[in-house]
């Protein structure tokens, strides 16, 4: 008898005739055990075929991690549309860095078994807090690595992705961090041997002055070039999240003639500190070429800033 579309008779190994249903290429084969020409066969391939409608018999892309899996639901989350859209690029990239690493894991230390191919049920509290705390030595990345998994799950919550209907970082605690109230702040001491170390003419001390005496963020300070230069003055529009040019564009006055600066000590008080030879800040902001990051001991700074100060007291220099 002649078969229905898409149903095919395949001979085994040991020449006995097999029946399945195959919709072509990028799907899989389903054996049909009914005999052909019966209700049941033509009940059971009718099923098959609103099955496959429905891509229920589609293989998964190579490479694609098994469903119902962390690394799938990882996956789910971070290819998601609302997620590219809400979340900065960097912000995106160090969490896939520090999820990406906990997915590799084994999920017992000795055992074989990693983290990524634990079903999404089986990820519990007990879970999270063992990888927290095999982190231990260093509180900071274990809590950032609960606050990227726990947002990945009510990600998930709210985007209805792999019948996930519970946060299991929810009740997770914190590990109290070695550095209590983040981190420190300088002091004229700190500045002075920083720029002991890093001479007039270096990017290192470009970069203090940009990010002491401008206001900038320290994502910002990168990004200042030439362009930024406006009758006198460093315009720019300042960067938070994913909204990148949004908010208020801050005006900061320079002094063209300026060679020194002041910089307010605690207590009270100024003295002078030679911050860059010629144009002062227009000669530092036009330098600016290339953009490179900030040296890590300014970015771990928090140096006391002031915006337009120079415009402020440009007259008294």
């Amino acid at each position: 008898m002649k078969l229905p579309q898409f149903v095919y008779r395949v001979p085994s190994r040991h020449g006995k005739e097999r029946v399945y249903f195959w919709r072509g290429r990028g799907h899989r084969r389903v054996r049909i055990r009914e005999a052909p020409g019966t209700a049941e066969f033509h009940a059971r391939v009718a099923e098959l075929l609103r099955q496959s409608e429905a891509g229920a018999t589609k293989l998964a892309p190579q490479g694609m991690p098994a469903e119902g899996t962390m690394r799938w639901l990882w996956t789910k989350v971070s290819t998601d549309t609302d997620y590219l859209n809400k979340t900065s690029e960097r912000t995106r990239y160090v969490t896939a860095l520090i999820v990406e690493k906990m997915l590799a894991e084994a999920v017992l230390p000795s055992g074989a078994d990693s983290v990524g191919d634990m079903p999404i049920r089986y990820f519990t509290r007990d879970t999270m807090e063992a990888l927290r705390d095999r982190r231990a030595g260093t509180p900071e990345a274990a809590n950032n690595l609960v606050k990227r998994v726990r947002a990945m799950f009510r990600r998930a919550i709210k985007k209805r992705i792999g019948g996930v209907t519970a946060n299991p970082c929810d009740n997770v605690e914190r590990l109290v961090p070695n550095r209590v109230g983040g981190f420190p702040q300088w002091t004229p001491a700190n500045l002075d041997k920083f720029e002991e170390r890093h001479p007039i003419g270096t990017k290192a001390h470009l970069a203090l002055g940009l990010v002491q005496y401008l206001g900038v963020r320290r994502s910002d300070v990168p990004l200042l070039g030439r362009q930024h230069v406006r009758d006198g003055k460093i315009v720019f529009r300042m960067y938070k999240g994913p909204q990148a040019g949004d908010g208020a564009a801050p005006e900061s006055a320079h002094h063209p003639g300026a060679a020194t600066h002041h910089r307010r000590q605690r207590g009270g008080g100024h003295h002078g500190r030679t911050l860059l030879p010629g144009d002062g800040v227009r000669q530092a902001v036009l330098d600016c070429r290339v953009r490179q990051q900030v040296p890590a001991v300014v970015r771990r700074s928090r140096v006391v800033r002031t915006v337009g100060a120079w415009g402020a007291q440009g007259s008294g220099h």
